[in-house]
């Protein structure tokens, strides 16, 4: 199973910070006590038994008794057997603590007897005798000495469980909190303007998808970056042109240097055609500036598409007829519901452009087709244009030919960028098919929202 969420990462590394620390503090502590104690307990029983003959020296039963019956303050507990008697002579007060019969008897023949079941029971079987009679003693440990020692090895565990546990976790939520880090250095770098910064990882948790979004983030933002700049120096320069032209014209009529009333004149209508243009370029930039906006100016309602066409066509006679120009449509009757008013700006637009780049004694085809969507086609034999432009015709301020453009068709860059949020805006699409020397083909696909 893949760790894809950073959840189930920091789950998996507490709970394997867990195991892999308790399995080694049990494995220390089990190895360590297990040996000490059994060491240690086997050290004191040999202690406590050494004593045993001495006393037996001295012939007296009593006084071993009472010896036997001193071991549990000293942390042991004992049994002791007679030979020839069936039942312990002398039980310290324990819980029950049962020697089998035949181990009494080997002890009761001289046999030494170790027994050792950690941490159940650990004990010694050691014979003597007293006036020639055969004894059998069993010391164990103390119950409350082993629990003493349990709880120092449990302390012990928990101790080793923290401090492993804890380095454990340290070492995986530093991988888990390195890239919240770069992502830290990123936008604070993005909040002084730096967009040239990109993050790398190989993650494939949330953290991964963070830091993939940070990257498209950034990345959008250089490239609005660039298009603010591009903007800025676009309108710049399509003010600029016509002002310095207006200014220069205006100051020689001022100055008084043109004295031909001919030449007055066609500075004149110079000056005229040039503040139109920046009437023009102001429209279209408040134009686009409302399409722009987080809630654009929308108002839907039902119309036919085919009537509106011809109303354009009609409305734009004086310029194809002062190119004769040849129009051919084909407009079926279609309702459309959408917004008539954006919508005819955009036939004006495009058959204004079919218009302009067609040379004169030409055709244009207009022609409407009704399948699962609307498909306004706008096709001409004009000039036509070339591969390398038709992907960028639709940006803000690119002109094929700017000098031409600019001299002859008097265009400001802009027309097409309104005509593509405004089909945009009615969840459409906008195609361009061309060839150089041969015209242009535009095609509105419009998605049909009622009839």
């Amino acid at each position: 199973m893949k760790l894809k969420t950073l959840y189930i990462q920091i789950i998996v590394a507490f709970l394997s910070a867990i195991v892999i620390s308790l399995t080694f503090s049990y494995l220390i502590a089990k190895n360590y006590y297990e040996k000490k104690i059994t060491k240690e307990i086997n050290e004191i029983l040999e202690e406590s038994v050494n004593v045993i003959p001495i006393l037996a020296q001295h012939g007296d039963e009593k006084v071993i008794k009472e010896y036997i019956e001193e071991l549990p303050n000293f942390g042991y507990k004992a049994i002791l057997f007679k030979d020839g008697t069936k039942q312990a002579i002398v039980k310290t007060k324990e819980s029950e603590w049962v020697i089998d019969q035949h181990t009494v008897e080997r002890v009761l023949k001289g046999e030494k007897y170790r027994f050792s079941d950690f941490p159940r029971h650990l004990y010694l079987g050691v014979p003597f005798q007293i006036n020639g009679t055969n004894y059998a003693l069993f010391v164990g440990a103390n119950i409350e000495w082993l629990a003493k020692m349990v709880q120092q090895m449990v302390l012990t565990v928990l101790a080793n469980i923290l401090f492993f546990g804890s380095i454990l976790f340290f070492i995986t939520t530093h991988f888990i909190v390195k890239p919240i880090r770069e992502l830290t250095k990123g936008t604070k770098k993005l909040a002084t303007g730096d967009f040239n910064i990109k993050i790398y990882t190989k993650r494939k948790d949330e953290l991964g998808n963070l830091t993939k979004s940070f990257n498209l983030m950034a990345k959008s933002l250089r490239e609005l970056e660039d298009m603010r700049r591009e903007f800025v120096s676009n309108v710049s320069h399509e003010i600029q042109s016509p002002l310095t032209s207006i200014k220069g014209f205006a100051k020689a009529l001022k100055d008084g240097v043109i004295e031909r009333e001919e030449d007055k004149q066609r500075y004149l209508e110079i000056i005229e055609k040039e503040s139109q243009r920046l009437s023009l370029l102001s429209q279209n930039l408040l134009k686009l500036a409302a399409l722009d906006a987080d809630h654009p100016s929308f108002s839907p309602k039902k119309f036919y598409l085919d009537e509106q066409l011809r109303r354009v066509v009609i409305s734009l006679e004086p310029q194809w007829k002062a190119k004769n120009h040849s129009i051919h449509i084909d407009f079926p009757p279609i309702e459309y519901i959408g917004d008539e008013d954006q919508l005819e700006q955009v036939w004006v637009n495009l058959i204004s452009n079919a218009i302009q780049y067609t040379q004169e004694n030409g055709t244009i085809h207009l022609k409407i087709e009704k399948k699962n969507d609307i498909y306004v086609y706008i096709q001409d034999n004009g000039i036509g244009i070339s591969e390398e432009h038709q992907s960028r015709i639709f940006e803000r301020f690119y002109k094929v030919d700017k000098a031409r453009t600019r001299n002859e068709v008097g265009g400001n860059g802009l027309g097409l960028s309104i005509v593509k949020k405004i089909v945009q805006l009615h969840n459409g699409q906008i195609q361009v098919k061309s060839e150089l020397g041969k015209g242009s083909t535009f095609t509105v696909i419009l998605p049909i929202k009622g009839s």
